[in-house]
């Protein structure tokens, strides 16, 4: 392999970004490689920089030829000593199951096997070769569907948020570099890509851009290329700055990712600037679906209206099998179809009935457990009637027979609550009574014995149930948060 003259302008825009990334000479990068001039140049110039590469070539099924470019791509990383990896997605059928363009899936399938295979190698980073005309394709399409500055800032020469890998930064190195440089530069050291014919098609949309729209536009303006791209940089400056907002902005409003859900404070939500509200709500839609990159505008708006309608009754689909909704002060984001989790409240989301054995604990969900232990002084247990702590309560034993049960609440069920003298409320009005959301209502927990309710957790034992002065035996129910190391 030909060395590279260290003062070309590719090189120095490399060795900018890798310093940037902080990036090890020992440490693997892992480089996505198409066979095209781009990916074979990002190749050639990250070898003669002295890093540690390993070269994948992710075949996406789409075309006869892809096969043989591969096995040519495997060649030229032979033929230059850079390990290779190849890699066979189907594009076809993940675009069909997921509703996905053609190119949206090959994008996803592609950074997925490149990110994995980064995981698998502990690399330091996955570069690929986007340059400065990919750029300018890439903010147009944004341009034209109606993105915000996130759209049109572009891509990032380093991201370290990019929904593949939590750890992993994706680079792109010839972020700045223009295609015909790069095109030069192969010339230059005898370096030959492959063709890939499906360039030309301008079925897909970004070829579209390519090589009609594009071409039009810079007869208005010869130099709009390069306009467009010191505008990107702008606002790449610009978005740095409201990033900042929006972190601080999401701890205020206490945003909490949980077990595929996302909440945060509705109160404090409505707060903020439209502005903020609206990325705020983009990357709540991120922590999500992290492959989804374009969320629109309309979703986005209907979001913010049903927020500020503060409606607890409803639920709206937003975008991608999401549903959104209110429980209480609490904005909740979450899958379609699957159960809303609360990690502050004991809920029984898999099991309908539990039978419960003094002296042993039942984990109840990911968070709580529940006990019911034989006590023999009632004293440590304190004002014990007063229900000073809301998940734990003390029964007669003796009033209590076996067996103890623990239920989620059935229509019509009703409580003989301690100090209603022998009335029965209905256990709908005590949820509604303890702000006990319509969401979480189902998965409630209550103790019954085979005579009725015991008691309803956060709330009173029942009537007859209540320790007197001539009890002897004492039973305490608890409800405890599982400890974390």
């Amino acid at each position: 392999m030909k060395k590279v003259n260290k003062s070309t302008d590719i090189n120095n825009t490399l060795t900018q970004i890798t310093q940037i990334c902080d990036l090890k000479e020992e440490k693997i990068i892992v480089a996505g490689v198409s066979g095209g001039a781009d990916s074979l140049c990002l190749l050639h110039c990250l070898q003669d920089l002295g890093y540690k590469i390993t070269a994948v070539y992710v075949d996406h099924g789409l075309r006869k030829a892809s096969v043989d470019d591969g096995e040519h791509v495997r060649a030229i990383c032979s033929s230059w000593g850079i390990p290779f990896v190849l890699s066979q997605v189907d594009v076809n059928s993940f675009s069909t199951a997921n509703k996905f363009t053609v190119e949206e899936a090959s994008r996803v399938l592609r950074y997925r096997e490149l990110f994995r295979i980064a995981d698998d190698l502990k690399a330091q980073a996955v570069a690929v070769a986007h340059h400065a005309d990919d750029q300018i394709e890439t903010v147009l399409m944004h341009l034209l569907r109606g993105s915000g500055m996130s759209g049109l800032r572009g891509m990032q020469p380093v991201s370290t948020q990019h929904g593949w890998h939590k750890t992993i930064p994706l680079i792109r190195p010839l972020i700045s570099t223009w295609k015909i440089d790069i095109e030069n530069y192969c010339d230059k050291y005898e370096i030959k890509p492959i063709l890939d014919e499906t360039n030309l098609d301008t079925t897909f949309f970004r070829n579209r851009l390519r090589h009609e729209l594009i071409p039009q536009l810079l007869t208005y303006n010869s130099a709009f290329k390069q306009g467009l791209l010191r505008t990107t940089k702008i606002l790449q400056n610009d978005y740095v700055f409201l990033v900042e907002l929006l972190e601080d902005e999401c701890n205020r409003i206490n945003m909490t990712e949980l077990l595929g859900q996302v909440t945060f404070q509705m109160g404090a939500f409505s707060q903020a600037p439209l502005n903020l509200q609206r990325m705020i709500l983009r990357r709540v839609v991120s922590l999500l679906r992290p492959d989804l990159r374009d969320v629109g505008f309309d979703a986005i708006e209907r979001a913010i209206h049903f927020i500020k309608a503060a409606d607890t009754s409803k639920q709206i689909d937003i975008v991608n099998n999401l549903i959104l909704f209110i429980d209480s002060d609490l904005v909740v984001l979450g899958e379609k179809g699957k159960v809303y989790l609360r990690a502050d409240l004991p809920l029984l989301y898999e099991h309908k009935t539990v039978n419960l054995v003094p002296g042993k604990s039942f984990r109840i969900n990911d968070f709580w457990f529940v006990s019911i232990e034989h006590i023999k002084d009632i004293s440590e247990a304190g004002n014990f009637r007063d229900n000073a702590q809301a998940y734990t309560a003390y029964i007669d034993a003796d009033k209590c027979g076996l067996p103890i049960k623990l239920k989620t609440i059935q229509p019509g069920d009703r409580f003989p609550a301690y100090g209603l003298n022998g009335h029965t409320q209905k256990l709908s009005d005590i949820m509604i009574n303890q702000k006990i959301s319509r969401w979480v209502r189902p998965f409630y927990p209550i103790i019954w014995n085979q005579d009725g309710i015991v008691w309803v957790p956060g709330y009173r034992i029942a009537e007859n149930m209540q320790i007197e002065s001539t009890s002897k035996r004492f039973l305490r129910l608890s409800f405890f948060q599982k400890q974390t190391e």
